[in-house]
Order: C-alpha cells, then sequence, then structure tokens
C-alpha cells in the first residue's frame, strides 16, 4: 500500500492510498514530536503507523486541523472516500483546537481538486523506486476530472439531493402581490363617527 498526504493552499489535508483500507479508517493519531501519522481502523482497534516521517510545512498545517479527508483510488477511480477525526499527541496545548469537519464525498472532491502539495507518508517497500512521486502523478489523474466508483456515485446523488432541499428551504419566500391601495392589513387610521351626545351641533333645538 502507497499513501500520499495531500494538502490545499489553505492548509486543508488529506491522504490519498492507492488501495482500499480493509476496515474502516476511524481516526488518524498526529505524533508532533516524531512528526508521524497513525491510522485507527474500526472497533478492532487495529492501527497502521506509517512509515514516511511528515514534512515540517505539512506538520504546521497538521497542529492547526483537527481532521483529515481519506480517500483510496483503485484502478482510475476513487473507490473509497471518508473524514477521519485526527487526534495529536503533543504538549503544547496550542496544538489542540478543534477545527469544523467538512463531511461528504463532494467536500472530500472539492479538497482533492484544490490540492497542490504532496509528499509520501508510506510506502510498503521504501526501497521499490517505482513508487516513487505522487499517487495522482504516476497515474496521470487530476482531481478535476476524477470518476467516482458506483457505491460512492450513489452518495454523491444522496448528497446532492440534499444540498438541493435546503438551498430551497434557505430561499426567501415571495410577498403576496398588492391588491392596490387600501390592500392588505394596514388599512391605515379608522376614522370613528361622532356620537349624538357629542358638543357639536346635532342639527336639533
Amino acid at each position: 500500500m502507497q499513501i500520499d498526504l495531500l494538502a490545499t493552499p489553505r492548509g486543508e489535508l488529506g491522504l490519498v492510498s492507492n488501495a482500499t483500507f480493509k476496515q474502516e479508517v476511524s481516526g488518524i493519531i498526529f505524533d508532533v514530536g516524531e512528526r508521524s501519522l497513525t491510522l485507527e481502523f474500526g472497533t478492532t482497534m487495529d492501527s497502521l503507523k506509517l512509515n514516511v516521517p511528515v514534512d515540517e510545512e505539512f506538520a504546521s498545517s497538521l497542529k492547526k486541523t483537527s481532521y483529515l479527508h481519506v480517500c483510496a483510488i483503485e484502478r482510475g477511480r476513487m473507490s473509497y472516500a471518508v473524514q477521519a477525526p485526527l487526534m495529536k499527541v503533543s504538549d503544547d496545548e496550542d496544538d489542540l483546537y478543534p477545527v469544523e469537519m467538512h463531511r461528504g464525498v463532494t467536500s472530500l472532491q472539492k479538497w482533492l481538486k484544490d490540492s497542490k502539495f504532496a509528499q509520501s507518508v508510506h510506502r510498503d517497500n521504501l526501497g521499490d523506486a517505482s513508487s516513487n512521486g505522487g499517487i495522482m502523478h504516476r497515474e496521470g489523474l487530476s482531481g478535476a476530472t476524477l470518476q467516482v466508483a458506483p457505491q460512492l456515485a450513489q452518495q454523491l446523488v444522496k448528497e446532492q439531493a440534499l444540498a438541493q432541499r435546503l438551498q430551497q428551504q434557505n430561499v426567501p419566500r415571495a410577498a403576496p402581490p398588492s391588491l392596490g391601495p387600501g390592500s392588505g392589513a394596514n388599512m391605515g387610521s379608522i376614522l370613528r363617527r361622532p356620537s349624538g351626545n357629542g358638543t357639536g351641533n346635532t342639527g336639533q333645538e
């Protein structure tokens, strides 16, 4: 398995693997001192410590986030996509603040499309020269045009339908059409007819 760490210019981070994980990635641990990443899987407590240290530039961005996008690319298309919480091992409280998680396949696609920087963080065989270079670059893939597997395509349809419903709910309702002068709830001041026992002249002697 080969895994790369990618980042956008604004510091949004994620992992790209060249093989789908056998279990769900439930969390990621970043040891700030070692600059190492460890993947945690499901409820089995299995883990995979990635064998390439994170570069200092990426480490600075990792300190400022609390989740990572995680995806797998097989046969030229995305086969796995999740967001996983990032936990940090650090003595510095400044490294331990939360960031709002952008969930869903749609958010992951946007991150992948916007990513400009990458480094290797895991290679099964560190001596294999054929694994040099980024996974996306080596496969000649682009985040802007990458296709998704059928199960992710179904998830995308659901996300897009939900986004459309939310957009419709947030559209301001149009005011009802005017019926002309004097219409509507506000009819202006009400004039009261003077009573017969008032001080004015009633016309009677």
